[in-house]
């Protein structure tokens, strides 16, 4: 699905002056109470000088015996790899071919976490359209 993503946003890349750069598979690496933590980004990029990042995931986030817990752990991931980086100037989604329940969404809300599932996912370039301008307004 990244590679997906980043196709739609190397395309808009060219007619969306305001998107600076574009990367995928972005590694980071930060130093916690010192122990190394490194993480990965989906799909990263500049647009008006400010960073979105994306985590782009397959996984069913609806099953029963999870209570949440996989789209917890997204959800806490991108808010900390958000406020690392940039603190509340940088935006993040995630996107996700499958369901996220009420609860999760409400949760991404608290983390001001954009959120694309399956319900949004046929018209992702326009909620990247959006999701853009928004941050230029």
């Amino acid at each position: 699905m990244e590679e997906h993503v980043y196709g739609i946003l190397f395309r808009m890349k060219q007619e969306i002056t305001s998107i600076q750069d574009l990367a995928r598979n972005v590694n980071i690496e930060w130093d916690v109470r010192g122990s190394p933590v490194s993480n990965e980004i989906d799909v990263a990029f500049l647009a008006d000088n400010h960073l979105f990042i994306i985590e782009c995931k397959t996984r069913n986030f609806d099953k029963a015996d999870d209570k949440n817990d996989a789209a917890t752990e997204v959800l806490y991931k991108l808010n900390t790899l958000r406020n690392y980086l940039g603190g509340e100037e940088t935006r993040a989604m995630v996107i996700s071919y499958r369901h996220f329940t009420e609860a999760a969404c409400r949760r991404a809300d608290e983390f001001n976490i954009k959120v694309c599932d399956q319900s949004g996912i046929c018209n992702i370039e326009n909620i990247f359209r959006n999701w853009i301008k928004k941050q230029q307004g």
